[in-house]
């Protein structure tokens, strides 16, 4: 029997989705996934050791770009979405919130301004570049698990040669990431406040606190983004952190939006009774075989929201499953702000944790000790408390 919201019973709607969240939410701790299948008719990934791209038909793409003319809608989606609407949605409505609280993710159409994003794309765009040495020493750090080896690298090419030295070649690079553009970009702080109250409502708490905000730059020849989840990647111990994800430019269809697996969120089960390291000395891991843990059948329990109109806007839960496919064509920037609770705790492990992934700690590493762990309610300018705000924290 399927859950329907009727404007009608607001109230009734109301305690169906506090109990989505509280039932959906609670608890979860999943593990990246280093081994896993993503079949259906327009991709087929396989992984080993590292996820491999082996095949993507590409259809009703064109090359390049532009801001006056947005994505061509075929009007597909989940639920049978559409495009970007006239009007543009201010909050997530309430149907929103059911189908985050209940799939781990949802879409905001026009959420923003088109007309804002086309300067805030190419500030981003220049940042990019100045700061393009800096991201690929994290994905040398990330590789060779070593800040020195990084440090040592004085040109791109330096951190190329290492790359390829440590077997991890320029194609198979998802992207380019950039950690924190906020704190020398208002425009991108601007929009962090603008979207709080939207983390605020999605996760259904008092007061929100800013994470990060990551720059994603996928350029022509990038790799997929391999099934992964936030939280993960993340110091807190908590449930309640979502990412709202802003493409810079209109994704079109089969394009490089996210791919999202839906009801993952709440898969307390998968990494409680089946350890993620375990993945290649046991072949029947769970974590090996995802298609059929989530009765994948046609990408049916996978949901993209493309086409993606600049304005439009995604989120999904920390610990959702998603990935991204590899990009064939023009360069793709989305940016993505991870809120978090307020009232969530930094972890005493945070920076050397065996079961965490520290992909993210260029994120954090210059605050984390700078807070006591397990403190509710702290207060650091690197993580500002960004909803509501004005107004004490509660103790």
């Amino acid at each position: 029997m399927g859950l329907h919201c009727s404007i009608e019973s607001p109230s009734l709607a109301l305690v169906l989705l506090a109990a989505l969240v509280a039932s959906t939410t609670a608890f979860y701790r999943p593990s990246f996934v280093p081994t896993a299948y993503h079949v259906g008719a327009r991709r087929h990934w396989i992984a080993h050791s590292r996820i491999r791209y082996t095949s993507l038909e590409v259809s009703d793409k064109k090359k390049g770009y532009t801001f006056s003319k947005q994505a061509k809608s075929t009007g597909r989606g989940a639920n049978g979405s559409t495009a970007a609407s006239k009007k543009r949605q201010k909050k997530p409505d309430l149907r929103t919130q059911l189908e985050y609280a209940r799939n781990g993710h949802a879409v905001m159409r026009g959420l923003l301004d088109p007309f804002e994003l086309e300067p805030l794309r190419g500030e981003l765009w220049e940042y990019g570049m100045k700061k393009e040495l800096h991201a690929w020493r994290q994905k040398v750090e990330i590789a060779a698990d070593s800040a020195k080896l990084a440090a040592s690298c004085r040109t791109v090419q330096d951190c190329r040669k290492e790359l390829s030295r440590l077997g991890v070649p320029d194609d198979s690079l998802p992207f380019l990431q950039y950690f924190n553009s906020w704190t020398s970009q208002p425009s991108v702080y601007n929009v962090v406040l603008k979207l709080a109250e939207t983390a605020a409502i999605l996760m259904d708490v008092e007061s929100v606190r800013l994470y990060q905000d990551s720059l994603f730059w996928k350029r022509p020849g990038d790799g997929p983004t391999p099934w992964h989840t936030d939280a993960r990647m993340a110091p807190f111990d908590t449930s309640h952190l979502v990412t709202l994800w802003i493409p810079l430019q209109p994704v079109l269809h089969d394009g490089t939006g996210l791919v999202f697996c839906s009801k993952s969120h709440a898969d307390f089960a998968l990494p409680f009774w089946n350890a993620v390291n375990q993945t290649e000395t046991n072949p029947k891991s769970p974590w090996n075989s995802l298609d059929k843990r989530y009765q994948v059948v046609n990408d049916a329990q996978l949901v993209d929201y493309m086409p993606l109109s600049t304005g439009d806007v995604t989120a999904h839960a920390g610990w959702t499953l998603h990935c991204a496919d590899g990009n064939l064509e023009s360069d793709r920037l989305a940016l993505a702000i991870t809120y978090v609770d307020a009232q969530a705790v930094v972890r005493e492990d945070a920076v050397s944790s065996a079961v965490g992934d520290n992909e993210d700690v260029w994120s954090y590493r210059d605050w984390v000790n700078e807070v006591p762990a397990r403190t509710r309610g702290f207060r650091h300018a690197r993580v500002p408390i960004v909803w509501p705000r004005k107004g004490s924290i509660k103790q």
